[in-house]
C-alpha cells in the first residue's frame, strides 16, 4: 500500500497521477504516462483511466549512464496522486 491524495479539482475527475521523490538530474519515466519536472518532485499522469480496468504501471528511473535503472510498481487510482519513493 502507498500513501495518496485527491488529484486537484482541476483535473477530470478520472486523471491518475504519480509523484516520485527523486531529483531533476534522474529521469523518471513510465510507458503511457506523461512525466515532468514541477520543481520539486516528478509527477507522471495518466489520461482518463477506464473504470473497471487495472492501471498498473512500471516506473523507471535512470541515474545516467553506467548505472542501472531502478523499477518500481505503481497501480494508479482514478481521481488520486500515489506518492512513490525508491
Amino acid at each position: 500500500k502507498r500513501r495518496s491524495r485527491p488529484i486537484e479539482e482541476t483535473k477530470h475527475p478520472r486523471v491518475g497521477a504519480v509523484e516520485v521523490n527523486l531529483p531533476e538530474g534522474v529521469d523518471v519515466t513510465a510507458k503511457g504516462l506523461k512525466s515532468k519536472w514541477t520543481g520539486k518532485v516528478w509527477r507522471l499522469e495518466s489520461d482518463a483511466l477506464l473504470p473497471g480496468v487495472p492501471h498498473i504501471y512500471e516506473i523507471k528511473a535512470s541515474w545516467g549512464e553506467g548505472t542501472q535503472p531502478q523499477y518500481r510498481t505503481v497501480r494508479l487510482i482514478m481521481g488520486r496522486i500515489v506518492d512513490l519513493d525508491f
